[in-house]
């Protein structure tokens, strides 16, 4: 058995009834729930401090083998396991915290309660989400200089679309300039003069906004000069109450026009 695990009575554990085998609810269990959140709220200053992404996690991760000593913690980070994981235990849970980032769960207890199960790993996306937020929104000195970079090019700018770890700044000539910075990163810096947030891979600067309309299947697109930038449905209401003038005349998309554009495109593919 991998060392670091405790052994602990299963039926205590579980909340199990022993006359009837049926499961209880086990008081002691839900107060370590409780004390495992105050603990994590309590050491989120000082974990935020740390620079280091893989530490942040170390620290998070020995926060949790004290609270539930009969549970382990495994981070995989970028494809990368940042500790040993236990050879005579199976992880019960995997919780995805992000596309890079996930936390195994193992137990020495042969069947974990469901509820346990469930609190526990809501209190490792927690912890999981915090680190990820504050990383988006740190700034290295690289991201200083592709951010001064980007703020000589934002007189020009018409709209900025994310692309994985970079984001694409467009001006209404069509040209385009790739920064490695994230949307989150420019929306701190940009938002809400002069950049709008739209959905959530696009920023558009309002000047340039010509018109907005509704499609057949009620979403809304605004109009850049001959591009369309969707718009979210979480930042509809937002940006009606700051852009009224947009929606005045808002309209479903005439019946059958969706067609005929596709005609056309066919016609000009043919003749190409």
């Amino acid at each position: 058995m991998e060392a670091g695990f405790v052994a602990v009575d299963k039926n205590k554990e579980n909340g199990m009834n022993e006359a009837s085998g049926e499961p209880t609810v086990n008081p002691v269990g839900m107060a370590k729930d409780w004390t495992g959140c105050q603990r994590l709220m309590t050491a989120v200053p000082g974990i935020l401090r740390i620079e280091n992404t893989s530490e942040q996690l170390e620290s998070i991760r020995q926060l949790f083998n004290e609270v539930w000593p009969q549970w382990q913690l495994v981070w995989c980070w970028r494809g990368k396991f940042l500790s040993p994981e236990p050879r005579e235990v199976r992880p019960v849970r995997k919780v995805t915290c992000s596309n890079i980032l996930s936390g195994y769960l193992y137990s020495l207890i042969e069947k974990p309660q469901s509820e346990r199960l469930h609190a526990i790993s809501c209190w490792v996306s927690s912890a999981a989400e915090i680190v990820i937020a504050a990383n988006r929104s740190r700034v290295s000195r690289a991201d200083f200089a592709a951010l001064a970079e980007l703020r000589e090019h934002m007189g020009e700018c018409a709209y900025i679309k994310a692309a994985n770890q970079y984001v694409e700044l467009f001006t209404p000539l069509g040209r385009n300039h790739l920064f490695r910075l994230n949307l989150h990163q420019v929306e701190s810096l940009f938002s809400p003069d002069p950049l709008v947030r739209v959905h959530r891979s696009y920023m558009v600067n309002p000047v340039h906004v010509r018109g907005l309309h509704k499609k057949r299947n009620g979403r809304l697109r605004l109009k850049l000069g001959q591009t369309e930038i969707p718009v979210g449905e979480c930042y509809g209401d937002r940006l009606r109450a700051a852009f009224p003038h947009w929606f005045e005349s808002v309209e479903r998309e005439p019946q059958g026009a969706q067609w005929l554009r596709r005609i056309q495109c066919d016609g000009e593919t043919e003749d190409s």
